[in-house]
C-alpha cells in the first residue's frame, strides 16, 4: 500500500516459501505446514510498527497462508516486530509503459498508480535506519527524502520522552528486478 505524504509504505510477498532444513517457514520463522506441504503459498506482509509505549519503530512483518485461507500459525493481524530501528519504508514499482519488449522498466511509480500489477518488472525498496542507540553529539537536524515520500524531519522523530531522539539515521535503497515476469 502507499503511505501518504511521510507515511511508511507496506509490501507483501506472495510466495512458496523454499524448503530449509525441512521446513518451509514464514517471514517470522514460523511453519508453513510440513515438508510433504509443497502447495502452501504465503504472503509475507511488511510494514512499520511502532510500539505505542516506547514510540520505537521496527520493521515488522505478518504471514497470510493463502492455501489454507487464514493467518499462518504463530502469526495474526497485527504486524510483529522483526528488526529494530527501522523507522521508514518507501517502495516504488518499475513498470514500462512504453509498449516495447524491452523487459526493463521505464519508470517507476507508486502502489496508487500501478493500474496493471503484470506490468510490474521491478522493485524499489528504500529505509530509514536508525542508529538504535542515542550518539553524541546529537546529529544535526536534517529532512530525509526516501523515493518519492515527503521529506521526513529529523526533528520530528521523537523519543518515548517526546523529544527528538539523538540518533543516527542512514538511507538505505535498492531496485529489485523480477525474475518470474512474462
Amino acid at each position: 500500500t502507499n503511505g501518504a505524504g511521510s507515511n511508511s509504505d507496506t509490501i507483501g510477498f506472495a510466495m512458496q516459501p523454499p524448503l530449509v532444513d525441512g521446513v518451509r517457514r514464514d517471514c517470522l520463522g514460523n511453519p508453513v505446514g510440513t515438508a510433504a506441504d509443497d502447495d502452501k503459498v504465503i504472503i509475507n506482509h511488511f510494514g512499520i510498527v511502532v510500539d505505542p509505549v516506547s514510540n520505537e519503530a521496527s520493521l515488522g512483518c505478518h504471514a497470510w497462508n493463502v492455501t489454507d485461507g487464514n493467518w499462518n500459525p504463530g502469526s495474526g493481524i497485527a504486524l510483529t516486530p522483526l528488526i529494530e530501528g527501522i523507522d521508514s519504508l518507501q517502495v516504488l514499482y518499475g513498470i514500462d509503459d512504453s509498449g516495447g519488449t524491452s523487459r526493463s522498466p521505464t519508470r517507476y511509480v507508486d502502489a496508487d498508480s500501478v493500474s496493471d500489477w503484470s506490468d510490474v518488472l521491478a522493485i524499489r525498496i528504500a529505509v530509514l535506519a536508525n542508529s538504535v542507540n542515542r550518539v553524541t553529539p546529537t546529529p544535526v537536524d536534517r529532512n530525509y527524502v526516501l523515493l518519492d515520500s515527503d521529506p521526513l524531519a529529523s526533528a520530528d522523530l521523537l523519543g518515548p520522552d517526546g523529544n527528538p531522539d539523538s540518533r543516527a539515521r542512514q538511507i538505505y535503497s535498492t531496485t529489485i528486478h523480477l525474475k518470474n515476469t512474462d
